[in-house]
């Protein structure tokens, strides 16, 4: 599959950008909306696309550590089948988790935006600093 995007290409120094946070649906996860996020991005909006860990997706991977990264060592969750009895109180927790992740995606973006040096488990050659008071506020 190929998309229509660069890799690591620079921002326009000066520009600033939109920001948006997006959390995938329940039974999907975050690469199933690859195209909406590239859409957006061609569009000029900065995109955190959130992998939610709530085990709503239908399955996702993480990695607990450094060095689990560095080998890719994946940790998988899958889909949680739930009860009828215990929907409404699952997706209570899932919801606020959920909020809580793109809350914490934000946060990110925020310390990256002030400069705040991030630790990513991730061996990415893009530079971080082109975000830094890259998106509108």
């Amino acid at each position: 599959m190929t998309t229509p995007a660069n890799w690591n290409s620079p921002l326009r120094p000066g520009e600033k950008y939109p920001l948006v946070v997006f959390s995938h649906g329940l039974g999907a996860f975050r690469t199933l909306y690859s195209a909406i996020g590239i859409d957006l991005a061609s569009h000029g909006f900065i995109v955190a696309a959130v992998e939610h860990r709530d085990r709503s997706a239908s399955a996702t991977y993480y990695f607990k550590d450094q060095s689990a990264a560095e080998i890719g060592d994946k940790s998988w969750l899958y889909l949680r089948t739930l009860k009828q009895e215990e929907e409404t109180h699952i997706r209570n927790e899932q919801v606020r988790q959920r909020a809580k992740e793109c809350s914490q995606a934000l946060s990110l973006i925020l310390d990256i935006d002030h400069g705040k040096p991030v630790k990513n488990a991730l061996d990415l050659k893009f530079d971080m600093e082109q975000l830094k008071v890259s998106y509108k506020k």
